[in-house]
């Protein structure tokens, strides 16, 4: 069952509009959260997490009416007195994990990337994808150059320059480039 289908099958059993509003919150406050930090899952459990609360608590005025008349306030205030403390709780502890999530990553002194017998071609793009940067081919690149395999393990170099360089070297065959670096954007140079 796909996404949309398994919503739309949920909103028929939602009998209060407070509920809705706690079903929409759990919804669009997950697709926000995990849309603005991916990595941040216990950001995205808790804002979800909010609307459920809301939706069970939205219940609580169903049944109400089953308490005796005299107990019906301090029911009441206890439950919604349990609500806000969750709420605030779920709140807090999707803040926190947003922060924590969104800290940079630690700079290393070196880069490495571990692969299989790949042409370098590929090697390139996981390189571009992984480091986020941009590879460049001079014109004196043939298609040879980037379809030559380039023998598997794992490539460090001091930063991607020299991770780019050093690739040449598990060639099977020969395979002779330069790489020139300007910013976050590389260009291999083929002899």
């Amino acid at each position: 069952m796909g996404f949309f289908q398994a919503l739309s099958a949920k909103l028929p059993a939602l009998k209060t509009p407070i509920q809705l509003i706690g079903f929409v919150v759990l919804v669009v406050g997950f697709l926000i959260t995990r849309a603005t930090n991916p990595n941040a899952t216990l950001a995205q459990v808790s804002v979800g997490a909010i609307g459920v609360v809301i939706v069970v608590f939205a219940q609580v005025f169903e049944k109400l009416a089953t308490y005796p008349r005299e107990k019906r306030a301090q029911v009441t205030i206890v439950l919604f007195s349990v609500f806000c403390a969750l709420v605030a709780f779920l709140v807090t502890a999707a803040i926190v994990s947003t922060t924590i999530s969104a800290k940079p990553p630690v700079a290393t002194s070196e880069v490495s990337i571990g692969f299989g017998d790949a042409p370098l071609a590929d090697l390139i793009a996981a390189v571009e994808s992984r480091f986020d940067v941009t590879v460049a081919w001079a014109a004196s690149c043939k298609d040879s150059h980037r379809k030559t395999v380039i023998h598997g393990g794992t490539q460090t170099g001091s930063d991607v320059r020299d991770l780019l360089q050093a690739l040449q070297q598990r060639a099977r065959g020969s395979l002779k480039y330069s790489v020139t670096q300007s910013g976050s954007r590389y260009e291999i140079d083929c002899r």
